[in-house]
C-alpha cells in the first residue's frame, strides 16, 4: 500500500523486508510472491500484537507503581506518600540503625 504521493508506508517498507527474507529463506522461488507477502503480512500482524500487549502490560504495571506510591485518607482522597524521617539520602552515608536497646516489659 502506498500513500497517495506515491511513497511507500513505514508498514509497508517492513513488509517488503519481510517478504523479501522468506523469499531468501526459502531460496528464492518463482511466482511464491502472493505467499511470501501473506506470509509476512501475518508476521507484522503478530510482531504488532505482541508489542501492543507488551506495552499494555507496562502501562499497567506503570499505573500499579504510580497508586501505590499515594494512600487512601479517612475522606477517601489520594495522600501523598508519607515521607521518611530520615530525609534525603546523602551519597556515600549509610542509613540510619535503630537503637537496639530494649524497654522494659512493664514501660509502654
Amino acid at each position: 500500500m502506498h500513500t497517495s504521493d506515491d511513497t511507500p508506508t513505514d508498514r509497508t517498507r517492513r513488509l517488503e523486508k519481510i517478504a523479501h527474507r522468506i523469499w531468501v529463506e526459502e531460496g528464492r522461488p518463482h511466482g511464491r510472491d502472493r505467499a511470501h507477502w501473506a506470509a509476512a503480512e501475518a508476521e507484522l500482524e503478530a510482531l504488532e500484537a505482541a508489542n501492543r500487549r507488551r506495552l499494555a502490560a507496562a502501562k499497567t504495571a506503570e499505573t500499579k507503581a504510580v497508586g501505590a506510591g499515594t494512600r487512601r485518607t479517612k475522606g477517601g482522597t489520594d495522600a501523598a506518600p508519607t515521607p521518611t524521617v530520615d530525609g534525603p539520602k546523602k551519597a556515600g552515608t549509610k542509613p540510619a540503625t535503630r537503637s537496639r536497646t530494649r524497654r522494659p516489659a512493664g514501660d509502654a
